[in-house]
């Protein structure tokens, strides 16, 4: 019996007595309770190993059973004997106490079939035959509670059948008859619990099985509000030159594909800015449009965005170059790649504000050339990373 099993009781020092778990109802009259001696036996084995008291094996026995039908007494030992009284002396106990069964767990050696450290032996004494049965668990990755709860069930087959036929004992061989068995010696031990649904938690358990928590609320998806969206507010960006940033007005509508996925146009018109170089005046304007997909991220008044799409930017340039007395007038389509990141804050149900920040490359070059005496002569040079960003007000609508 491993180590402790190798150990028999001397006199035992009751810790709770057999009336303190007797239900209020049986005390005042009607038929007693099955009684069960539950012994607590020194703790043992590696730390890793999280063993259940004897009061929380004695609590989980009696959520077995409806309120009334059972008895759990808890009881330690207060000196140590020879292993052949070891049953004995707990029998002799047991029956001071009108107890049926009793049942002890100790320390077992390790098995290759078993992960855990130590596997655990489970003793239950039949106390009218004297017969103790037994059974191996393997506590791999088990915690207190479900270590308690395995002893529980196997103690609590045995015990029904003594509720059943109204005697004190099962008869010879009936506790090993009632044990659950397996193909292997070992058995895991596990919770009872089952999961909880995503969307509904199962009916609630009888008023005295508390064993399993209850099931949290589950929680359901927040629609987000309206299907289209419409934006106005400020723009700005670094293009064509930090020195020459343009500042203007945007206008975006939106389509919301999926709860996180949307996908949205627009198009924003910047007032002109000069540019200067060597012997150049320009005045510079343009009116990006773009074609974007968003993910936004987040179920509540705040939601993350980041979006990426393409950019056809509507360039006008009016130039006076005074190297060559002339004045030119250049029209061009630069198209970009943008990438852009920011949050979402919704005041109301239906109105937010949207800031957003990133970044623009033009994949055109940005240089505008003069022919004189048909050679190209560099005019400008402009700069194709950009920098933007905007701040808008935001309508949701079905």
């Amino acid at each position: 019996m491993g180590a402790l099993a190798c150990l028999a009781l001397l006199p035992i020092l009751p810790v709770i007595t057999p009336a303190a778990r007797w239900p209020a109802e049986n005390q005042a009259g009607g038929a007693p309770p099955a009684v069960v001696l539950v012994l607590s036996l020194p703790r043992q084995g590696p730390p890793e190993l999280r063993l259940p008291g004897a009061s929380q094996v004695a609590d989980t026995i009696l959520l077995q059973f409806p309120s009334g039908q059972v008895s759990t007494v808890v009881e330690q030992p207060v000196g140590l004997a020879d292993g052949e009284e070891f049953a004995a002396t707990v029998r002799k106990r047991s029956r001071q106490l009108q107890a049926g069964m009793a049942l002890w767990f100790t320390v077992a050696s390790p098995a290759p079939d078993c992960a855990a450290p130590r596997r655990l032996r489970l003793s239950l004494l039949d106390v009218a035959s004297g017969e103790v049965s037994e059974r191996l668990l393997c506590p791999a990755g088990a915690g207190a509670a479900d270590i308690a709860q395995a002893v529980a069930l196997a103690a609590a087959g045995a015990l029904r059948r003594l509720i059943v036929t109204g005697r004190r004992d099962a008869g010879k061989g009936g506790l090993e008859r009632l044990l659950p068995r397996r193909d292997s010696r070992t058995a895991r031990a596990r919770s009872r619990c089952p999961p909880c649904p995503r969307r509904q938690c199962p009916p609630r358990q009888a008023a005295h099985d508390t064993s399993c928590p209850p099931c949290p609320a589950p929680v359901l998806p927040v629609q987000k509000p309206g299907r289209f969206r419409l934006a106005a507010g400020f723009v700005a960006t670094s293009h064509p030159r930090p020195s020459a940033a343009g500042y203007g007005v945007g206008v975006e509508f939106s389509l919301r594909l999926l709860n996180w996925l949307e996908v949205g146009l627009d198009v924003a018109a910047t007032a002109s800015r000069r540019l200067d170089a060597v012997e150049v005046r320009a005045l510079y304007q343009d009116w990006p449009l773009a074609l974007w997909l968003r993910g936004c991220f987040g179920s509540g008044r705040i939601e993350g965005l980041v979006d990426a799409g393409v950019t056809i930017d509507l360039v006008n340039l009016d130039a006076l170059l005074e190297r060559f007395s002339e004045s030119i007038t250049v029209s061009r389509i630069d198209p970009a790649l943008r990438l852009r990141a920011g949050m979402r804050w919704w005041m109301t149900r239906r109105v937010g504000l949207e800031l957003l920040a990133g970044t623009s490359v033009y994949l055109r070059t940005q240089r505008i050339t003069y022919l004189y005496l048909g050679l190209p002569v560099e005019v400008l040079n402009m700069e194709r990373l950009s920098f933007d960003g905007s701040l808008a007000l935001v309508v949701a609508f079905e």
